[in-house]
């Protein structure tokens, strides 16, 4: 599998991870982090924070501030 194919399949998979947890219940940026590599999925800040704006961004999560 080439790479671009390979990192378009991973990404999907730590969006899809992200809304199941979203969908269940309000969630810390740390804390998901920490749960994506519980499944093997290594993501710091800088990749997850955009990720998330760009689902809410689409309207697939909403952000607050606690």
């Amino acid at each position: 599998m080439k790479k671009h194919n390979r990192q378009f399949l991973y990404s999907g998979l730590i969006r899809l991870h992200i809304l199941h947890h979203a969908a269940r219940e309000p969630f810390f940026g740390s804390w998901m982090m920490e749960e994506l590599e519980e499944h093997g999925y290594r993501i710091g800040p800088g990749t997850l924070y955009p990720l998330l704006h760009g689902l809410e961004k689409k309207g697939f999560v909403t952000s607050f501030e606690k």
